[in-house]
């Protein structure tokens, strides 16, 4: 059974050729995608799939928490990448490229919530904005 096939099977979906294939690129990204990159992507390798159902198989892969969501502050929308490795990322404003980070500055934070407020964490998503060393240089020029 390859990757993809199990982990639509340990979310509990019915393995589809369409979740299938959303998955292999998510699994090859080495970045979070968009919708609109992973359906071109798609289209690319001689697929037939809508837009609206690459939209439709992401909002069920999120919701059975196999892919996570992260929002941009531009106008391109969401991102998506397995929900697998827990990741942050610095996100430059100017050039709109991630950075992940190595580690995550929150766990402490997490912990120390619970047992001041009693509150169960259950997970959490950060993204940094600024902006690069490059664009940093730009603006100065």
């Amino acid at each position: 059974m390859e990757n993809s096939e199990r982990r639509l099977k340990n979310c509990g979906l019915k393995i589809t050729r369409q979740r299938r294939e959303i998955i292999k690129i998510l699994e090859q990204s080495t970045r979070p995608v968009s919708a609109e990159n992973i359906f071109l992507a798609l289209r690319q390798q001689g697929g037939t799939v809508s837009l609206s159902t690459v939209y439709r198989v992401l909002e069920i892969l999120v919701n059975k928490k196999a892919v996570r969501r992260l929002n941009t502050v531009d106008e391109s929308g969401a991102l998506f990448e397995l929900d697998d490795t827990h990741r942050h990322y610095l996100v430059c404003l100017g050039c709109h490229k991630m950075f992940p980070l190595d580690d995550c500055p929150l766990e402490t934070y997490e912990k120390k919530l619970t047992c001041q407020t009693g509150f169960d964490v259950t997970g959490h998503s950060l993204e940094i904005y600024g902006y690069c060393r490059d664009c940093c240089k730009k603006k100065k020029n």
